[in-house]
């Protein structure tokens, strides 16, 4: 098996990239023809460069920059250069200094204002930083001092915020990559094709000035556009990986000489040493050299893998005095592995023989190319690599490091960012003031709660690492220790922690870290260690998996930091030390404390289990651990099992007020009942929210879960943010607010209750039948006839019943309805028979986790006939769907005629009261469902006692209920021709985008006369949120 490449996705979005090419005109960039002769030249070029590379010739980069960059920036690209630019254009310019004198990036696109070089930190806003390497140049290559690493390094020097550059472009000259703030993420353009027409308006689409300018919001089309396009973090490179590993352990399952959790700790091992043996710990592939030569085949066709595995694993985990007394020479090749420790290969595995084909199995995943496995989202796919039937789809199986960001920027990030950028603008004492910082950042403790495969926890120690790097390299500058590496103070240094001069690089001869700046109490280079990461994790497997992500992380970082600090040599943490404390424990039933004191952390975040408080997959037991945290909070039976994690929190912030937590959520914990319940028990404990995310689409084992992250603490900032969503893939709008609700809303918290009646004395609502059958009730339409022909008395038990689909859709469906009826009434009736056999087959085929029959099926089970809940109430009805989409303006509903049931997916109002109907179709109506309803997605669910038994309808005379009750005719008599006639349904109706306007008028004009009554002479146009106010003023006052 080759070894893999970084495969970037690049142009594979086609079908987003052709919608667009389709969508913009070939004239939006200019004179397409200009353009079009400017990329045929640069494509000559670039094939003339390629065949020089295939002769091994090459041009020098300094040769071909300038001609280069002037035609694909300027002629196609349609930048200005910043010799020609007004100030204030946005551009393009060929760097020459920057803020180091010695250092500087090839290129940068952004706004410049230069009038002079006092103060180029503030003339400089970059969007992008551009890095040119000559044609031979491998973008995967593990060259530190080129390319990508060094474009990153150097858009450091430009902005120091929490996220870097928004884009580094690197280029040999035959292709150009386009990373779109980390290195896992990127485009990729064919600079050799430039004359086809779609590669160069896919170029375009990403990179043409007038789309890559910024907007008044600060984005851009460009941004816009690439938000869309799929990213590439690695998957395709990690997501083999993971099914390697994953089928390694479905052989060694089968050889039955090993549990689970050997299993586990074998391949977590196996990985570091994969990993090892790509990115220089092991040199010189010792590893693989070791599965080639080192381990044999016996004549029985099995393998002395595990007992040279135990060789190596004991002697990784053993000192260099300990390897004399065992008699391992330094210059043996066993000898010649550093010293690892950090517990990783401490335990022994039971010497068994495994096969030949196992052996093989190993050879051909080391093959791989490991250093290109991004260890984020490893843990979660190798997760779902050790199930089969999961490993189809494991490109679905890890969260988006842009998901992660949401929360720990908000958190913690952005806040040492701004300390660190207040530091750098401060006048005085800047040397001491980056000192104490650099402390300060080794000193912060973190746990993740629910921290599965460590995703949130090695973004976290990343980035905490690249910022200290930043500390570190202005402390560089602040001790006149230029990045050229001549000053002696450097070198020095370099020596230091040279590998022949120490155990370990970046040790001292003692096993000490290197120090330097000795007058400032020895500060060392790295001082963020991945001990200061914590986590619970009830699975022990991923405990094992995240431990080794951590070490990964922090071998990377290493990497990052030997490219800013020295020129050779490999900086190297090893031996390991001291691993990220993460716990195999129940999260709900552990304290938190016991796991780290809440007096020495700083930060709580993670993303605990998406389980709704109805989900069949929440089991007894974790609704036991739930309401065992707060036993006494009334409603807890409600919550969804995500609130376990929120209720947690309390044993910390008792003991540590400074503290602050993040947590992503199912967003049901901010709807309905369970807003009521749940923040506002944090609430009166102290805590406050500081930011929150409203509902986004959080992707989650192949499907799309919609949730909110919500940030807790009792010593709130001065300011709090608010993020919006447009619609549910749009990227956030964040908004600066005074105080954020349960609701995750921007005013004050409502106390609302739900009620058993309607506050107004309107009729009742109550909630439809629930047969509780699996369907087995319902009847298609040749069993109806079949009754019908032959038992025409039991046409009575067979009823109409509508739902929220049929409410919609204006279908029907038959169901029987046996409720009040003796089994020999219909005994005789073989199709009734039989469909109240399959009810009760069903009922008793439902188990609990123990094998037994759930206690509410097995109670049916002896009246199979019968619904749990039954609702037939006479008189005509309204009924309106339980779930209704987000995206409405109004809620589609209907009057029913006596007899048709309604199911577990309608409301139904025992009344045909046009005014009733009236007031529940107005825009008023649909805000209160919008904030005190539950949500399904981006779905509303309607509550009768939370939604419409708190409604307050409007105080309002006979003659103006009559008013209400015509103009809803007037809305009623449209639907039916548009239904009898267009053959239209409610959900074409009210799809905002398709609304008929004659609909739309009506509806508007019942809205307008509503807000008189309500308001009377004040009637004024207001807001969403002042009704909602308004409507919470009326219901204090009942």
């Amino acid at each position: 098996m080759a070894k893999l490449k970084n495969k970037v996705k690049a142009l594979e979005s086609a079908t987003i990239i052709n919608a667009e090419l389709k969508r913009l005109k070939i004239n939006e960039w200019g004179n397409y023809q200009s353009i079009k002769n400017a990329a045929e030249k640069l494509a000559v070029r670039a094939r003339s460069e390629a065949e020089n590379v295939r002769n091994k010739q090459h041009t020098g980069e300094d040769q071909l920059r300038g001609q280069f960059a002037r035609i694909l920036f300027q002629d196609i690209l349609g930048y200005n250069d910043s010799i020609s630019a007004i100030n204030g254009d946005f551009n393009y310019m060929e760097e020459k200094s920057a803020l180091d004198s010695s250092k500087h990036a090839d290129g940068l696109i952004g706004d410049f204002s230069i009038g002079d070089e006092s103060d180029r930190k503030a003339d400089l806003n970059v969007k992008a930083v551009i890095e040119w390497e000559d044609a031979r140049y491998d973008y995967d290559t593990t060259d530190s001092s080129k390319g990508v690493m060094q474009a990153f390094n150097y858009s450091a020097l430009y902005h120091f915020h929490s996220t870097l550059q928004k884009y580094v472009l690197v280029s040999n000259f035959l292709t150009l990559r386009l990373y779109r703030g980390d290195v896992h993420s990127a485009q990729e353009f064919d600079l050799t094709r430039l004359d086809e027409d779609k590669q160069l308006q896919t170029l375009l689409l990403f990179l043409h000035a007038s789309r890559f300018a910024p907007n008044k919001e600060g984005g851009s089309a460009s941004d816009e556009f690439y938000a869309v396009v799929p990213e590439d973090e690695n998957p395709a490179v990690t997501a083999e990986a993971a099914k390697e590993l994953g089928h390694l352990a479905d052989e060694l399952k089968q050889t039955h000489g090993y549990s689970e959790k050997e299993i586990n700790v074998l391949l977590t091992r196996i990985l570091f040493a994969l990993f090892a043996d790509d990115t220089e710990i092991f040199e010189g592939h010792k590893f693989t050299q070791f599965l080639e030569q080192y381990v044999t085949v016996r004549p029985d066709g099995t393998t002395n893998l595990i007992t040279e595995l135990n060789t190596l694993f004991r002697i990784l985990n053993s000192d260099y005095p300990e390897r004399e007394k065992m008699g391992i020479a330094k210059e043996s090749f066993y000898g010649s592995f550093p010293y690892v420790n950090g517990d990783l290969f401490a335990l022994e595995l039971k010497p068994i023989s495994l096969s030949v084909e196992i052996l093989n199995k190993l050879r051909e995943i080391a093959k791989l190319n490991w250093a290109m496995v991004n260890p984020i989202i490893f843990g979660s796919m190798f997760e779902g690599a050790l199930n089969a039937e999961k490993r189809h789809s494991l490109g679905a199986h890890f969260t988006s490091e842009v998901d992660i960001r949401k929360v720990i920027d908000s958190l913690f990030l952005n806040d040492l960012y701004d300390e660190f950028n207040t530091i750098l603008d401060s006048k005085i004492a800047i040397k001491q003031k980056l000192v104490v910082f650099k402390k300060k950042l080794a000193n912060l403790n973190f746990l993740d709660p629910a921290s599965g495969s460590g995703n949130f926890l090695i973004v976290g120690y990343r980035e905490l690492r690249r910022l200290e790097h930043l500390v570190t390299y202005a402390l560089l500058r602040e001790n006149g220790m230029t990045d050229n590496r001549t000053t002696d103070q450097m070198a020095l240094f370099e020596e230091a922690s040279d590998i022949d001069a120490a155990p370990g690089a970046g040790f001292d001869k003692k096993g000490k870290y290197v120090t330097f700046w000795q007058d400032d109490g020895g500060v060392p280079l790295v001082a963020v260690e991945v001990s200061q990461f914590n986590g619970i994790e009830i699975q022990d497997y991923a405990v094992d998996v995240a431990r080794v992500g951590m070490w990964i992380m922090d071998h990377l970082m290493n990497v990052e930091a030997q490219k800013m600090f020295f020129t050779r040599g490999v900086f190297l943490r090893i031996p390991l030390h001291d691993g990220a404390n993460i716990v195999n424990a129940n999260a709900l039933t552990i304290n938190w404390n016991d796991v780290i004191p809440g007096e020495k952390l700083d930060y709580i975040m993670g993303n605990p289990p998406f389980l709704g408080a109805r989900n069949e997959d929440f089991t007894p037991q974790q609704k036991r651990d739930l309401k065992s945290i707060q036993p006494s909070l009334k409603g807890i039976s409600s919550l969804d099992f995500v609130a376990g994690w929120f209720l947690k929190l309390d044993e910390i912030f008792q003991r540590n007020v400074a503290m602050k937590a993040a947590l992503v959520s199912v967003n049901s914990i901010v709807q309905g009942v369970q807003a009521k319940i749940l923040l506002p028990f944090l609430f009166k404990q102290g805590l406050r929210i500081f930011f929150a995310h409203q509902t986004f689409v959080w992707p989650n084992e192949g499907a799309s879960v919609h949730v909110v992250i919500i940030g807790l603490a009792k010593q709130l900032p001065q300011e709090k943010y608010l993020f919006t969503y447009a619609t549910e893939q749009s990227d956030p709008q964040m908004e600066v607010v005074e105080q954020i609700n349960e609701y995750l809303m921007p005013v004050h918290s409502y106390d609302i209750q739900n009620l058993t009646s309607q506050i107004s004395g309107q009729p009742e609502m109550y909630f439809g039948s629930q047969p509780l059958d699996n369907n087995h009730f319902y009847l298609d339409e040749d069993e109806v006839k079949q009754i019908e022909a032959n038992f025409p008395d039991a046409m009575k038990y067979i009823k109409v019943i509508v739902g929220a689909q049929e409410i919609t859709t204006n279908k029907t469906r038959k169901i029987l309805d046996l409720n009040d009826s003796n089994v020999a009434d219909w005994d005789d009736v073989g199709v009734i028979k039989q469909h109240v056999s399959d009810v009760k087959q069903w009922r008793l085929q439902q188990l609990d986790s123990s094998g037994q029959i759930k206690p509410t099926y097995k109670k049916l089970a002896k009246t199979p006939w019968k619904y749990e809940t039954y609702n037939n109430r006479p008189g005509r009805h309204i009924m309106l769907p339980r779930q209704s989409s987000g995206n409405r303006e109004y809620i589609p509903m209907k009057i029913y005629e006596e007899g048709i049931l309604s199911n577990a997916q309608a409301y139904a109002i025992q009344s045909d009261d046009l005014y009733v109907m009236g007031i529940l179709s107005t825009k008023m109506h649909n805000y209160w469902l919008a904030t005190f309803g539950g949500k399904f997605k981006s779905d509303y669910r309607y509550s009768n006692e939370m939604v419409y038994n708190t409604f307050v309808f409007p105080d309002a005379s006979e003659i103006e209920r009559d008013k209400v009750r015509s103009l809803m005719a007037e809305i009623e008599r449209i639907k039916n021709v548009y239904i009898e006639t267009k053959n239209r349904n409610m959900r074409y109706l009210y799809n905002p985008g398709k609304m008929p306007l004659d609909l739309r008028n009506a509806h508007e004009t019942l809205d307008d006369f509503v807000a008189k009554l309500y308001l009377r002479d004040n009637y004024r146009d207001m807001t969403p949120q002042e009704w909602i106010d308004f409507l919470y003023n009326l219901y204090l006052e009942k």
